[in-house]
């Protein structure tokens, strides 16, 4: 149920997210693999490729504050885009795939790629490579393993000049050692605390399981990771526990498939095929969702994420006692009626958002379906 807080006289503002890649500390963030196949999802590259499954180009939108004296134009008069990518090995090697058809696109592939290090309000410039064509590299080296390092992409001079709405780029990373995500294995699911939100991946995952959902079994494996979460203590007896996955970026319109297996189950279940979904999903395109599942009390839960036919996803996941909506409601609209010295109290009445499921409040502590609030006393109410 979504639950709504009415402001009076004080409006606080909403957070309005920018699309990943937008700035250096809203990089979007890129998995080195060995190689640049991206047929079944192992290569993540999110909104980073020249199309969607759609067949739109997927534009870059960031900015910067950088002129690079490497390259022969000025990125801060251009769009760019911002990877982050934390090194496996001392280098990784970035390879454009940026691909247009016509007599032109030779000139409207070319893309620039500057790194930095340090952190994402004070980059150092350490490697450069200017108009690299389609299919051209550009080779890191002087790494350290762990370390995160920001790339800015952006058109080259010449394609800028001539070709400046051929505005996409699609960037493949690629190293020696692949990223592995830690939780790619069912004995090693990752632990969920209660009313913790972890932001995961299932790029570079490898299949765990003769299928997503078990008992009817259903959905091949591809890239799954695992998950674990255990109801606390005072869990109370019949509470829903809602699974979370917010902030999707995929490298297809495909999605995640997912499955959540009853108490008790255990990996060699999963493995013989013998285990339970408690419930069994496959929310598509959809960025933003939440299922539920009657939890028990110091039981424990497994759950498994899949690429869609091999799609790989960065997200947001938390499993809660409540709905967590990664998109605030519309701020309300109301009607107010101010005290006045022959009547002290006010009454607010919510105009807007109206509908079945909504619940009001003035100070986020006690809701009601309702939508006047009468006998209200003087005060700044936010």
């Amino acid at each position: 149920m979504k639950k709504i807080i009415l402001l009076l006289l004080i409006f606080s503002g909403i957070n309005v997210f920018s699309q990943a890649g937008s700035s250096p500390c809203d990089a979007l963030q890129l998995y080195p693999y060995t190689s640049c196949g991206n047929q079944s999802g192992p290569q993540y590259a999110g909104h980073y490729q020249t199309e969607e499954a759609s067949g739109n180009n997927v534009t870059m939108t960031g900015t910067s504050t950088i002129d690079p004296a490497c390259t022969t134009d000025n990125e801060t008069v251009q769009s760019v885009r911002w990877i982050e990518v934390v090194a496996t090995t001392t280098s990784f090697t970035i390879t454009n795939l940026t691909d247009y058809a016509g007599s032109g696109a030779a000139i409207a592939e070319q893309r620039d790629y500057v790194v930095f290090s340090g952190a994402c309000t004070s980059l150092t410039q350490i490697a450069c490579g200017a108009s690299i064509p389609i299919n051209g590299t550009l080779n890191v080296t002087g790494l350290t393993a762990g370390q995160t390092y920001y790339i800015m992409v952006s058109q080259s001079a010449a394609a800028f000049s001539g070709y400046p709405a051929a505005n996409a780029a699609a960037t493949c990373i690629t190293s020696t050692v692949p990223h592995v995500p830690t939780n790619d294995a069912c004995s090693n699911a990752l632990l969920l605390q209660n009313n913790v939100s972890y932001t995961s991946t299932n790029a570079d995952s490898t299949a765990d399981g003769p299928s997503v959902c078990q008992n009817p079994a259903s959905g091949s494996v591809e890239n799954n990771v695992w998950y674990q979460w255990c109801a606390p203590a005072n869990w109370p007896v019949g509470q829903l526990a809602y699974l979370n996955v917010n902030n999707q970026v995929c490298n297809s319109t495909q999605g995640l498939q997912l499955s959540i297996y009853g108490p008790g189950t255990t990996c060699a279940q999963i493995t013989a095929g013998t285990a339970t979904s408690v419930v069994c999903q496959n929310p598509g395109a959809t960025m933003d969702y939440n299922y539920t599942f009657t939890a028990t009390a110091n039981q424990c839960y497994l759950i498994v994420l899949d690429g869609f036919a091999g799609t790989a996803c960065t997200y947001d996941i938390l499993v809660s006692a409540s709905l967590i909506c990664d998109t605030p409601p519309v701020a309300p609209s109301v009607t107010v009626t101010q005290p006045t010295c022959a009547v002290t109290t006010g009454t607010i009445v919510v105009t807007a958002p109206l509908g079945a499921g909504l619940e009001y409040s003035i100070n986020n502590v006690v809701y009601q379906s309702g939508t006047t609030f009468s006998g209200l006393a003087q005060a700044h109410i936010t």
